[in-house]
């Protein structure tokens, strides 16, 4: 049936909405959807532009919707150059775009993996809500890739790979790259009880080229990787962050049992791990700039093979990450009807810090703030010279971090 619906959908492209397929094309139902080939070229020219099946061309692929495009779970392939335009937003979900070359021109431009979320509630004994992730977006090129939006701009749980130059601009809006979250909770009863948890997981989004330009009013990475041969340079008018985001494993369980003479014992168990997820950019030589803000680096872990340049007409935040790790277990007894009672209980509570890192294997480390420079609870280190230039205040500190460990027992030997 999804077969016949997508070949459907093509043919009516193809044939309502007066638009042009070149070069030997053919269109054609198979088991696993349907395909557009081509061993030239193809031109599809309409208002709204849907694929769910194969696109492949032996030459250039050219896509031009004065509405939308909409790669929902498809393939488009070029031997050549593939090249998207969109008056309005071009949405690439859980789909591949290969070819030579990759030119993309939108209003806006979303790269996302989808989402099915699953909420089951069973009578009497609790729920359970799980999400189900497709495959990750990714984006190929033998050479480069070339993405401009007029809007946003934003890549989430997406893998691009370029052989040359990738190039992501937004002239008046903001670039995120982001990890997807990935979500499951849980809450049943059982006898004398319950059971519950949550787990929260964070799925990189990746970009590696030979050299990786960013240019945006404001630029986000958030828990991804950005590896580039040559240079990485990111520059965000209105401010360029780098932060982490922390996994996370929660469950907690209480169970009550009865014996004999009236016993009871109530035993209760909670765990709380959080992990830190951190940026990573691997490079010649890392280039970070905001002409009007500032540029903050949340445990953002910068390798460069010769130098790191971090420039900003506000201030520069070098910061650790909070992270939470914790456990509790307890257990209470009482017998004889309540009147003799024992407890134990033991507690551990951390608040711990993940460290910046801004390291150079051969060269330098330059910072130069319009106003302060904070590095807190993190390490930097230069292979060569180390230049903080700040306007108003350098300020180099601790992260804070503490943790508790309560740990007690009653026997509770005497009758109350």
């Amino acid at each position: 049936m999804r077969s016949k619906r997508i070949v459907s959908l093509i043919v009516s492209l193809l044939l309502l909405l007066n638009q042009s397929l070149y070069a030997n094309a053919t269109l054609k139902a198979t088991d696993n959807g349907a395909k557009i080939i081509a061993s030239g070229d193809i031109n599809l020219n309409s208002t709204t532009i849907t694929n769910q099946g194969d696109m492949s061309s032996g030459g250039t692929t050219t896509l031009n919707a004065s509405g939308n495009i909409y790669n929902e779970g498809g393939n488009i392939h070029a031997d050549n150059a593939l090249m998207l335009q969109a008056n309005g937003g071009i949405y690439n979900i859980s789909s591949n775009l290969s070819a030579q070359v990759i030119a993309i021109n939108a209003n806006t431009f979303q790269s996302d993996m989808d989402v099915k979320n699953i909420s089951q509630t069973y009578a009497g004994i609790g729920s359970q809500n799980s999400q189900l992730l497709s495959d990750m977006s990714t984006l190929n090129a033998l050479n480069g890739i070339s993405i401009q939006t007029k809007n946003t701009l934003s890549l989430i749980g997406t893998t691009l790979n370029a052989g040359g130059a990738l190039s992501l601009v937004s002239t008046e809006g903001d670039i995120a790259i982001a990890s997807k979250t990935h979500e499951d909770s849980f809450d049943f009863n059982i006898k004398g009880g319950y059971n519950k948890g949550k787990s929260v997981e964070h799925l990189a989004s990746s970009l590696n080229a030979e050299n990786i330009s960013i240019n945006a009013n404001q630029v986000n990475v958030i828990a991804s990787d950005l590896a580039a041969k040559k240079d990485i340079v990111l520059q965000g008018k209105e401010g360029v962050s780098i932060l982490a985001e922390n996994d996370l494993a929660y469950t907690e369980s209480k169970l009550k049992t009865k014996g004999s003479f009236g016993s009871k014992k109530t035993t209760l168990d909670m765990s709380h791990k959080e992990s830190v997820v951190q940026s990573n950019l691997n490079a010649n030589n890392i280039l970070i700039q905001s002409s009007d803000a500032s540029v903050t680096l949340e445990a953002a872990n910068l390798i460069a093979k010769e130098n790191i340049v971090v420039d900003a007409k506000a201030d520069i935040n070098v910061l650790a990450k909070q992270y939470r790790e914790g456990e509790m277990h307890s257990v209470t007894k009482s017998s004889f009807g309540g009147l003799k009672q024992s407890a134990s209980m033991n507690r551990v509570d951390a608040l711990n810090a993940k460290e910046a890192e801004l390291r150079t294997e051969a060269l330098n480390i330059i910072m130069k703030s319009g106003n302060d420079i904070k590095v807190i609870g993190s390490n930097i280190d230069a292979a060569s010279d180390l230049q903080l230039l700040a306007a108003n205040e350098v300020l180099i500190a601790a992260a804070q971090e503490f943790s508790q460990n309560e740990q007690w027992r009653d026997k509770g030997d005497r009758l109350l």
